[in-house]
């Protein structure tokens, strides 16, 4: 939803926005990749990933990468960890699994929303109410859930799957965009428990599994992310849309009973509401840092995933870069945090507190002059391969440098500020800086339209800069 901030103006400035418009005669998956999938999914830790963005190949090579990291994490917390190893290993599997089929009912809608549009004849004003909707739906849910996750994540986290399983049946069985617009928005708020749920639930385990567990759940949530497109497309070629949103709710169901037969239940907060926390959110600096380095991070990953395919299109050669692969290229930004996670993710996991900082400051430093690349050769039209390939790089690198800062730092202070109240400070933090990088997002709206992309690229340097200095004054608050 934050990114719709950034396409109004862009869908008049660039013409890749017109020449991936929705089209009638969409039958085959082959004939999908071609059409763009509006990006209207809420602010829950996810990429906004449209159905036509990365491959099959990616999306089997993402799975692979969390099957291969959970394997480590499993041994690595059997060896080093004494009680009860086997059933701790298996909750923050199962903490990932629940998370990751969370994210992936999630995504259905924003992938089959081309489809749902042409079939119901939705107009470009319930695209905005819808939009619009799903952002108020998520901002409300982060302020109302998190008391619950709290209290009980186990059971908050069930519920939550059967409301979603329910939105995702009203909108198969649709007639109408109205009710389409019901079904979202009961999906999008009721996702908005599964990232407070998961760091609540991290709370009785010790620092390493907490690590462990923040890298796997946010590993997950990116791996759903990628993988969304290609699956519900296959399901659309099969069964239509209406067959795809069955399926999705199938897997609400499903991960409801994963949740009540395999998650194991943490010990409640001694209440599910307290002012005392409200009041020491608010007043605490560290708090506000948290969220502004978020803030900032969040709304560059949100300006680097939804242009990095209209940059690469607009500036090259058509004979150079077709507007098919071009848009193709949305999941290069989503791989390299993927990345991150996976790769740098682990080396902060295990490193002492003066490594982890440095790590971050590596990796925003990686981020930063990624951008800054970008930036000095923006003007420039591409007419070699060699220069397309270049670009790729230096947003595989931006991803790369993202993804540790901008997960695992903010949950890890979650568990150490709020304790029993873990799941109500991640709320918070998710909520407010929500909100700013929202206002951020418009600034960089008006950036776009009055700067060429060199401007855009070094804003995007600019607030990833502010971000990482931000997260290395808090965790150097908290290690």
């Amino acid at each position: 939803s934050q990114a719709l901030l950034l396409l109004p103006s862009l869908s008049n400035t660039y013409p890749l926005m017109e020449s991936v418009r929705v089209k009638p005669g969409l039958t085959t998956y082959k004939d999908f990749p071609k059409q763009a999938a509006p990006m209207v999914v809420g602010g829950q830790r996810c990429g906004d990933l449209p159905l036509w963005a990365p491959s099959p190949h990616l999306s089997v090579a993402a799975l692979f990468a969390l099957g291969y990291q959970m394997r480590r994490r499993r041994n690595r917390t059997r060896n080093s960890c004494t009680g009860a190893p086997t059933k701790l290993s298996g909750k923050l599997v199962v903490l990932a699994l629940m998370y990751f089929l969370m994210m992936l009912v999630l995504n259905a809608y924003s992938a089959l929303l081309p489809a749902i549009q042409q079939d119901l004849s939705g107009t470009v004003s319930d695209m905005a109410r819808i939009s619009s909707g799903a952002a108020l739906s998520t901002a409300l849910a982060k302020f109302s859930l998190s008391w619950f996750t709290d209290a009980d994540p186990k059971s908050t986290i069930m519920v939550s799957y059967l409301v979603m399983a329910t939105g995702a049946l009203l909108i198969s069985n649709a007639s109408g965009m109205a009710t389409v617009m019901a079904g979202i928005l009961l999906i999008e708020f009721f996702s908005s428990s599964g990232w407070p749920g998961t760091v609540s639930s991290l709370r009785t385990a010790n620092t390493e599994q907490q690590l462990i567990g923040l890298q796997i759940a946010s590993m997950a949530s990116r791996v759903a992310a990628l993988i969304a497109g290609p699956l519900y497309g296959q399901f659309f070629v099969i069964l239509g849309w209406r067959g795809a949103m069955h399926f999705a709710a199938l897997l609400a169901g499903l991960g409801s009973v994963i949740t009540l037969q395999a998650m194991p239940r943490t010990a409640s907060s001694s209440q599910s509401f307290d002012p005392a926390l409200l009041q020491r959110m608010i007043s605490s600096r560290r708090m506000w840092t948290v969220v502004f380095a978020m803030a900032f991070l969040t709304a560059t990953k949100m300006t680097g995933q939804t242009l990095i395919a209209i940059y690469l299109v607009q500036m090259a050669h058509r004979s150079v870069l077709s507007a098919e692969f071009g848009v193709r290229c949305s999941a290069i930004f989503p791989l390299g945090v993927l990345a991150s996670l996976s790769i740098l993710g682990g080396c902060f996991n295990r490193g002492l507190p003066a490594r982890k900082i440095k790590l971050v400051l590596a990796a925003g430093a990686i981020s930063s002059a990624a951008f800054v690349a970008l930036a000095m050769q923006a003007g420039e039209i591409a007419i070699s391969k060699l220069q397309v390939t270049w670009r790729i790089f230096m947003f595989i690198l931006s991803g790369l440098g993202l993804g540790v800062t901008y997960y695992t730092p903010p949950g890890l202070f979650a568990l150490r500020f709020g304790a029993e109240h873990a799941g109500t400070v991640s709320s918070f933090l998710d909520g407010v800086s929500y909100l700013i990088s929202a206002l951020l997002l418009g600034v960089m709206s008006a950036v776009s339209k009055s700067c060429n992309w060199g401007g855009v690229w070094l804003a995007c340097a600019a607030l990833n800069s502010l971000g990482t200095v931000a997260t290395v004054v808090y965790l150097k608050m908290i290690l």
